[in-house]
This record gives C-alpha cells, sequence and structure tokens, in this order.
C-alpha cells in the first residue's frame, strides 16, 4: 500500500491529524439502557407497510440520532424465566432485576433520589463547564488570513511551545524548512498552548510544501521530532464513510470517491489502518450518502472526540505531543504517581462529565465534540426564530409623555394610519382631579391602512383589458408586461391611500391643538393661532412653533410676581395688626402663621405651574420634531408616487405602441374580387 504524498493530508478542521486519531467506534453511544421486561414479548407476524418517502435529514438531526441511539457495543441483558411454583426463586429472580434496574449506569446518577438528581444536574453543568472551556482554549489568539493554506507542526519529545521563546521557535521552523525571514515576511506563525501545536500560515505554495516536508527541529543542541500536514482549507465539512477494505491504497480512495460522481467531495483519507474513511466536502452540508465506485455507502457527519493526555492525564491534547511525557498518572481518578496498590483504592472520576467511570470511556456523555456546522446552524435557528417573533411593546416603541397629566392625546400606533381617539371612561373627572390640574389621558390609535379591492384599483385603468391569449399572434410576453402594470397600480393605489390618511391624521392634530392653545391662551391673537399650510398639506400652526407661556391666575399688584415681594407685603400687614393695642396675644400669632403659610403656598404654587410649564414646552418641541418627520415622509412618498406615475406612462405607452403594431401585422389583407 502506497503511503499519500504529505502535502494531500486529511484536512481537519480542529488542527488535529486525522491519520492519528483513534479508530471511530462504528456504533453510537448512549447514556442510558432500555428497561428490562419480565417477560418476552408474544410473537407477531412481519407485516409490510408502504411508506411514504421521508426527507433526508440534515447533519444535525443526523448528529441527534446518533447521540441518543442504543449502545450496541454494551453486553445484552438476558431475562430470566421460569419462576417456580413455591415462590422463593422467583422473588429471588424479581430481586435480581431490581438490582439490575437500580445499578448506576456510566454517565448516570446512583438513583433517583433528590440528592441524585442534584448530583445529576451538577454534573451536566460540570460537562458544559469543561465544554466551554475547551473551546475556548482551542481558538486561536488571531484571526488567521482566510485562502491561506495552514500547515499544522506537532513537535513531540517534550517540547513546550508554551515556555519556549518565539524568536528562537520561528528560527528553527526558518532552518527547517530552509527558508529565510526575508522570503518568509508574509507568512504567519501561531501557537496553540493548549494544544502544544504550531500553526503556519502562508500564501504561498512553494513554501507550503517545505513547512509539510518538516521533520524536525532544533531548538538549542535539542532536536525534537515534528509531525507536519495540511489542515483542511476554509469552507469545507468533513463526514466519514464505513466498510472500506484496509487493502484499499490511497490512490484507490481518490479514484472511488473524488470524482464526478461525487462532484462535492475534496479529499479521502484513511483513519491510521481502519476501515473508516474522512471525506472532505464544498460547502456546510454532508451528503446522506457517497458513491463508493458504483456502490452507494451512508455517509455521516464526523465527530470528533475530546483531546485527553494519556500521558500527564490533562485534557486540551494527545499523548503525541505532551510536554511532560514522563509523567505518571492515574487515567482513573487522576492521581499522581500512584503506588502499586492503587487499583483497590482508586475511585474513577471523569474529567469531560464528571462521572464514576474513567475520562473518555465508552458510554461518556461529554465524549465526542459538538460539530461546528451543528453549533452554526443552531445558532443560525436561534437566531431567525428571535427575528420573526413579533416585537415587544416598550417604551422605545411606543413612545408617550413624560407626565400623566398630558394636555393632548398620546400617539400610538403605526405611521400611516387612521387617527380615531378614544376617551377612557374608566376613571371619571372628580373634583380634585380638576383642582389638582389632572387632565384625563386620551389615546389615539391607528387603523392599518384598509385593503384596495381589485374593482377600485382597476377603476380607472380605461378600457384596455387583458389581450386575449392566442398562440398565433403571441401575447404571452404582452400579458406578463400587463400584469406588472397591474402591480404598480396596485402598489400606487396603496400609497395614495396611505397619503390621504396622513394628511388626515395632520390635519386632526392640528384641530386638536388649535382647541388646545384656544383653552390655554384666550387672548392671543387671532392671526397667532391661523395656521399657515400649503395647499394639499396640513401643518402646525404659527403658536405651536413657539414655547407656551400659561396665564397664571390674576393678580392685583405687580409684586405678587415676586414671592419675597408678597411676603413681605404680608409681614407688613401682620405688624400693623400686632400695633393694635386692643388686639388680643392668640389672634396676632394666628395672623402671623396664617401670613406665612399664605406666602409660602403661592411660593410653592408658582414653582409647580412653572415646572409644567417646562414639560409642556418639552412636549410641543417634541411634538414639532414628530410633525417634521412626517413632513418629510410625506414629501419622500409624494416624490416615489411621482416617479412611480411616470413609470406607469411610460410602460403604458410602449404597450399600446406595441399591440398597436402587432395589430396591424395580424390584420389580414383584403382579397381581390373575382
Amino acid at each position: 500500500m502506497s503511503a499519500p504524498p504529505a502535502l494531500l493530508r486529511p484536512p481537519v478542521l480542529d488542527l488535529q491529524p486525522a491519520s492519528l486519531q483513534p479508530p471511530a467506534s462504528t456504533t453510537p453511544v448512549i447514556t442510558t439502557l432500555p428497561p428490562l421486561t419480565t417477560a418476552s414479548p408474544p410473537p407477531t407476524q412481519n407485516v409490510t407497510v408502504p411508506r411514504s418517502p421521508a426527507p433526508a435529514p440534515d447533519d444535525e438531526e443526523i448528529y441527534d440520532a446518533e447521540m441518543s441511539a442504543p449502545n450496541e457495543s454494551l453486553p445484552p441483558r438476558h431475562t430470566e424465566e421460569g419462576d417456580d411454583d413455591d415462590g422463593d426463586e422467583g422473588w429471588i429472580v424479581a430481586g435480581r432485576r431490581l438490582r439490575r434496574r437500580t445499578a448506576p449506569k456510566v454517565g448516570e446518577p446512583a438513583s433517583a433520589s433528590p440528592a441524585a438528581s442534584k448530583q445529576h444536574q451538577s454534573s451536566s453543568n460540570f460537562a458544559r463547564k469543561v465544554t466551554t472551556r475547551l473551546s475556548k482554549a482551542a481558538r486561536l489568539p488571531v484571526q488567521l488570513p482566510r485562502g491561506e493554506t495552514k500547515i499544522i507542526l506537532r513537535p513531540r519529545g517534550g517540547l513546550n511551545v508554551a515556555r519556549t521563546e518565539a524568536k528562537r521557535l520561528m528560527l528553527a521552523i526558518f532552518k527547517a524548512a530552509g527558508t529565510t525571514m526575508q522570503e518568509s515576511s508574509q507568512d504567519t506563525i501561531c501557537t496553540n498552548a493548549t494544544q502544544n501545536v504550531i500553526i503556519v500560515s502562508t500564501p504561498s505554495d512553494d513554501r507550503a510544501k517545505r513547512y509539510v516536508q518538516i521533520k524536525q527541529l532544533q531548538i538549542g543542541n535539542a532536536e525534537y521530532e515534528t509531525f507536519a500536514y495540511v489542515s483542511a482549507p476554509d469552507g469545507t465539512v468533513k463526514g466519514i464513510i464505513r466498510g472500506i477494505d484496509t487493502s484499499e491504497s490511497y490512490q484507490d480512495l481518490q479514484a472511488n470517491i473524488v470524482n464526478a460522481a461525487n462532484p462535492l467531495a475534496l479529499e479521502a483519507h484513511r483513519i491510521g489502518n481502519t476501515s473508516t474513511v474522512i471525506v472532505a466536502f464544498d460547502g456546510s452540508k454532508v451528503p446522506n450518502s457517497v458513491k463508493y465506485g458504483a456502490m452507494i455507502v451512508k455517509c455521516s457527519l464526523y465527530r470528533q472526540h475530546h483531546e485527553f493526555c494519556r500521558c500527564c492525564g490533562k485534557l486540551g491534547h494527545r499523548a503525541d505531543v505532551c510536554p511532560n511525557p514522563k509523567t505518571r498518572v492515574c487515567l482513573a481518578c487522576g492521581k499522581r504517581e500512584p503506588e502499586p496498590n492503587h487499583e483497590a483504592t482508586c475511585r474513577p472520576r471523569c474529567k469531560l462529565c464528571g462521572g464514576a467511570h474513567a475520562t473518555g470511556a465508552t458510554g461518556c456523555t461529554n465524549r465526542f465534540k459538538l460539530p461546528h456546522v451543528v453549533a452554526q446552524r443552531r445558532g443560525e435557528r436561534a437566531q431567525r426564530q428571535k427575528e420573526a417573533a413579533p416585537p415587544r411593546k416598550t417604551a422605545e416603541n411606543f413612545p408617550q409623555l413624560q407626565s400623566g397629566n398630558a394636555p393632548f392625546a398620546t400617539l400610538r400606533g403605526q405611521r400611516g394610519g387612521n387617527l380615531k381617539a378614544t376617551t377612557s371612561a374608566a376613571t371619571p373627572m372628580t373634583a380634585s382631579t380638576r383642582a389638582s390640574g389632572t387632565l384625563d389621558n386620551r389615546r389615539v390609535q391607528l387603523h392599518p391602512p384598509t385593503e384596495v379591492t381589485w374593482a377600485a384599483m382597476t377603476s380607472g385603468a380605461g378600457t384596455m383589458g387583458k389581450p386575449t391569449r392566442d398562440g398565433n399572434n403571441g401575447l404571452g410576453r404582452d400579458s406578463a408586461l400587463e400584469r406588472e402594470l397591474q402591480s404598480l397600480r396596485r402598489e400606487n393605489a396603496i400609497l395614495r391611500a396611505q397619503m390621504e390618511r396622513q394628511e388626515d391624521t395632520i390635519a386632526e392634530l392640528c384641530r386638536k391643538l388649535e382647541k388646545v392653545f384656544e383653552k390655554w391662551q384666550p387672548s392671543s391673537s387671532p392671526e397667532a393661532s391661523t395656521p399657515t399650510s400649503s395647499p394639499g398639506r396640513a401643518t402646525l400652526p404659527t403658536a405651536a412653533r413657539s414655547p407656551v407661556r400659561i396665564p397664571l391666575e390674576p393678580v392685583e399688584d405687580a409684586q405678587d410676581d415676586d414671592p419675597s415681594a408678597t411676603e413681605g407685603a404680608n409681614v407688613e400687614a401682620m405688624h400693623d395688626d400686632m400695633e393694635a393695642e386692643n388686639e388680643p396675644v392668640k389672634r396676632r400669632r394666628a395672623l402671623k402663621s396664617k401670613a406665612r403659610d399664605d406666602a409660602r403656598q403661592q411660593y410653592v404654587t408658582r414653582e409647580e405651574l412653572q415646572s409644567y410649564q417646562d414639560a409642556t414646552n418639552r412636549q410641543f418641541e417634541t411634538l414639532n420634531t414628530r410633525l417634521s418627520a412626517v413632513e418629510a415622509a410625506q414629501a419622500e412618498m409624494l416624490s416615489s408616487f411621482k416617479a412611480r406615475s411616470d413609470r406607469i406612462e411610460n410602460m403604458l405607452a410602449a404597450l399600446c405602441k406595441k399591440l398597436t403594431s402587432r395589430s396591424r401585422s395580424t390584420t389580414p389583407s383584403p382579397r381581390p374580387s373575382p
């Protein structure tokens, strides 16, 4: 069997060579076994039921099905039969069956008690944390350029890339590849401390061949054996096929798989000396089957194991690149330098799932990695579901007024709808609310535009109708043009209806504002409240463009505008009353207290009115901004409507001209009379 060339090594997505991977199990893995039955089921006849062909599952469905399928590699469970009449043997058999059912399984809690349930939950959290930590550690510190060739160097012999100086490592790689620093200035070298590998990215195919031929690295006086291979290119996904004879060479695999029968196949390579072959496909989807020569074989998504070193017992790298190959560790419990009789006291604990078994044993729930394409599709599906979900009603989607006692209705709804004012009658206006200045909240609901019917749309289309389809005159393209024109007419009708509703909305809003101004500014001039509008467009009155001044209570003296002056006048009046000789002391004290309370109340009232006036001005500024946006949108819609109208006119003229020419060409000439 001939060896494949070094440059065409199997593509590996996680920087691990396929030839060093352990043989993939041909049977799926489970975490639980089916419950035992106390008796054999009665024999049934085989009935063939015709079924309709089911849709082909995708890679994610196949992955989930394989993860939940029963493990055929586990020994089968035998049922006990032959209960005696005395009943003793039956109870013994029942007890044996009960112990089998309640026995702890690999990757499962020992019992269904609350403590065991909590332990199982903690085990799931432990596995999730381990997977997240390994995924983050496997990422590169920088994003390598896409489209370049990536070469993976796996140094052996105990070389620790994390503790080696970067310059010494770079010079050793250039020396082993036979290149100089000037030639390799465009190349990128990166290390992964967790996996203990070196990644070289280069845009040159010539230098890529040199890097692949590296067999050892000389750092100082030590030489380290190195295995180099090319990783899979970007935009590929790997699948596996099983049952391929080990006598097939690399050339036979290429000829039987990478051909015109499998257009997406890019590369095929065997895993070690097993009958499993890895196939790299273009794109992000693995086909359900592959044609091997003339035979159709099943193909499934390639799943990789979490890397576990059997030298130092750590996760993230394998034993061939272990930086501490001389370390002795118990692979079951993780104890360093175990004693000779350690097996008697060893308590296994998996570092991947936290179960009571050796790390990465058959049946471990966290043994395999989640494929990148599966995680990517799950993220895309979650994003689509998030985008398809209706938006939540928040303050940003439906802006409200800052205060509950708003002087006008709150706008809420969609743009371009009808305004319908509905006053809430659940809270009637009372004397206390009138005294405190609280107004009834009103809401204006915007209804979506009504649907334009076919009759309304084609009412002004003229007398031209749909031409009759005739195979002799060839009016198929004319019918398509007319359907497009009808679609444009429908869109224009909808736009026209929306514009009319916006005009009504703005006009009604202006009327409401005029009423508010008349109520708050009864002494203002009529010119201030007269709206200045252009034909076909409603605008706000002039008073709405300027801040509103709320009239206060009428005062008798100009000094009332100043709280200090008012308080001084009240104090003077109090002193005058106190100078009266015949006034009792209690009355003078009461008058003094009343004067202070009146002055304080007037000051507080004026502060509240001033703050209310500022809030009202801010609300009017917000309303002016909204109306400006509506006017801009209205102008944009008018320009769009005009452009669409011109387009329709041009298309109608072209269609009429075309129909006229066709009718003239199809009109038969008069025959001469005999």
